[in-house]
């Protein structure tokens, strides 16, 4: 039995499958977040400090534009916090990956008895299913994983040799791994 499928790496939703299954996007989402609210609060401070020497001198609050500055980049700061919180990190890393992207670039996989072949076009690279360490199923896609933020992506419309429910039980026979499912 034989599984093929063909998967462009510079489309939203490869990109989007592969960012919201990585472990990393929420390693990097949780360093963000704490990014982003350190600076908003750095901001608050200085701001606060500023607003009370202005208070204290009886001087115009925002006479010089350094206030603005930081008023405006606590505005920005709070945006950006309540994007990542709100779950936005994976599209924002899924537009920036794209954007890193040749244009074009397709991968083809074949899932064959012995292992799984990605050819791209200038590498092929085997994996052996003994070295997958995690299988999800990510709406549009399979992303199969070998390691907590490498995985490849393989596009369900274009899967041939089977239909979903004869590759998914194929490849939980040959790696022992459940399927982990993602809401959409």
């Amino acid at each position: 039995m034989e599984f093929a499928f063909h998967t462009r790496l510079d489309d939203l939703d490869t990109c989007r499958a592969l960012s919201r299954t990585s472990a990393g996007v929420a390693r990097n989402a949780r360093k963000a977040r704490r990014g982003m609210l350190l600076c908003a609060l750095l901001c608050a401070a200085y701001l606060a400090y500023y607003v009370y020497v202005a208070v204290r001198d009886e001087a115009p609050i925002f006479r010089d534009p350094l206030g603005v500055i930081f008023l405006l980049g606590l505005g920005y700061c709070i945006v950006c916090w309540a994007k990542v919180r709100g779950g936005n990190y994976a599209e924002l890393a899924a537009q920036a990956a794209r954007r890193n992207c040749p244009p074009g670039l397709a991968q083809d996989a074949r899932c064959t008895e012995e292992g799984i072949c990605l050819s791209e076009p200038d590498l092929e690279t085997r994996v052996f299913y003994t070295a997958l360490t995690r299988l999800v199923d990510a709406g549009s896609h399979y992303v199969l994983f070998t390691a907590p933020s490498m995985g490849a992506p393989l596009d369900k419309a274009s899967l041939s040799g089977g239909d979903a429910g004869e590759f998914e039980q194929f490849m939980q026979e040959k790696t022992g791994l459940p399927w982990e499912r993602l809401d959409a």
